[in-house]
């Protein structure tokens, strides 16, 4: 893990946990747990597994002026123009915008990309276990690698 991804995680946990309990989103003090290879608990479970935390983004989002919120809908390619992404392709539309985020879920459903990306976690087959949705297979980095993107922290994570 890189030290200064760390240093803002720590400086700003803190803020943006208010921040979503400011949008609606519940957290129960007795659902405190030790996330990851922590001892100590201070994971925080949001209510309903975390399902809540996209309900209450998906509210504020909907609320905005010029911003479109396309939920349960398979991007098929970002659309790119002069080396730009311009917006997203699904099966039957291209949709433009000045600005694109991809909220994939990371790739633990993905067999496959965790053998080339996370060889460690792979090598424990079965025991290996993801706290995403069957969709979370590595979209987001595929469309980020197919526009220009690039990885970094090959063979860590948190599954």
């Amino acid at each position: 893990v890189q030290p200064s991804l760390v240093r803002v995680l720590c400086d700003e946990a803190a803020a943006g946990l208010e921040w979503l309990m400011s949008i609606g989103v519940e957290f129960d003090p007795a659902d405190l747990y030790a996330s990851g290879v922590e001892s100590v608990p201070r994971g925080h479970k949001a209510k309903h597994n975390g399902a809540q935390i996209a309900e209450c983004l998906e509210g504020v989002l909907s609320n905005m002026e010029n911003v479109d919120v396309a939920l349960k809908t398979r991007v098929q390619d970002l659309a790119m123009r002069d080396g730009r992404v311009t917006g997203i392709r699904t099966g039957d539309a291209e949709v433009t915008a000045d600005a694109v985020v991809l909220t994939t879920g990371g790739f633990a459903q993905s067999p496959e990309k965790l053998h080339r990306y996370y060889p460690e976690a792979a090598a424990h087959g079965d025991w290996t276990w993801g706290i995403s949705a069957a969709e979370c297979v590595g979209d987001g980095l595929d469309l980020g690698m197919m526009a220009g993107a690039d990885l970094t922290g090959h063979n860590t994570g948190l599954l």
